[in-house]
């Protein structure tokens, strides 16, 4: 079938013109009128929509699709549930059918398999993150180790990936509200380490100190390095030549005098390449680390 069997001519000779009213909401209601006395049900309607091959509702199902959301940094959820219909439909659901919640979740779940899955193999497809042991240099490890380098690469990559990580270092939890809805403040722990007191920092390559954010307020530690290092481990778990972070903390913790039997465990979980491979680095560097 090539186009509907009931067009507007169709209707023409009805009088349904007449009920017709410039309401919206009215115009709905006489459709879904039509719809309860021909005994079609939204599921039916709504699969039929879908999948029909006929060309002019192939179409109008189209442009229900049509995801007209701009690349601006500055859209948010509301533009975006305008902007892509069925970001407002499913936000309907959400708010409105709060006891079908669970299944729109277990409908989603797959899918965002499938966006995680393609992500990860972005990353480890991208050769800028696979590092070759003989040819690393003092240069080379100044690069990969320069503050934002990774962190644009893997947000680039896998931004979806990297919002759901975000997401779980970053949110608050339940003290951290509790402070927000008082106004107080949250005491962060001064914590002992030389980061700031390293008399070789400004030895260092010229680096962008905005390129990584700041500590988020109210955290003790930094969420942007938990997701960042996860990213690394998850990927070089996958495929041990995506390995630029692994890399660099191998040489960083066997410089440091980390015992064989620590880095062994480390290498386990994919936080850094083993004790062998960062000896034949060492041996095999161009330049002294």
């Amino acid at each position: 079938m090539t186009k509907p069997r009931y067009d507007n001519l169709f209707w023409d000779g009805t009088e349904i013109r007449d009920q017709l009213e410039e309401d919206v909401d009215l115009r709905c209601q006489l459709i879904f009128s039509l719809m309860t006395y021909s005994n079609v049900t939204i599921f039916e309607l709504l699969r039929f929509i879908f999948s029909t091959t006929i060309p002019s509702i192939h179409h109008r199902a189209s442009l229900f699709l049509a995801d007209r959301s701009t690349s601006d940094e500055h859209d948010n959820d509301a533009n975006t549930s305008t902007s892509f219909h069925p970001a407002t439909i499913l936000k309907l659901w959400y708010k409105n059918f709060p006891k079908a919640r669970p299944g729109i979740d277990r409908m989603i779940q797959p899918y965002a398999r499938d966006i995680v899955l393609h992500e990860s193999d972005k990353i480890i497809e991208n050769k800028s993150l696979k590092v070759i042991a003989k040819s690393l240099t003092q240069a080379s490890v100044e690069n990969i180790t320069t503050p934002g380098m990774l962190v644009d690469t893997y947000q680039e990559l896998a931004p979806f990936t990297w919002d759901l990580l975000w997401t779980i270092s970053a949110s608050p939890n339940d003290h951290r509200k509790a402070l927000i809805r008082t106004g107080g403040e949250d005491k962060v722990e001064e914590e002992e380490d030389d980061w700031d007191d390293d008399p070789n920092l400004e030895d260092g390559p010229d680096i962008d100190p905005m390129a990584v954010p700041a500590r988020v307020h109210g955290f003790s530690r930094n969420p942007l390095f938990p997701v960042l290092v996860s990213i690394s481990m998850l990927t070089f778990v996958r495929n041990r030549a995506t390995n630029a972070l692994p890399l660099v903390l191998g040489l960083f913790f066997k410089i440091e005098g980390t015992s064989s039997r620590v880095m062994k465990m480390l290498s386990n979980v994919g936080l850094c390449v083993s004790s062998r491979t960062v000896e034949r680095v060492r041996k095999g560097m161009s330049s002294p680390v």
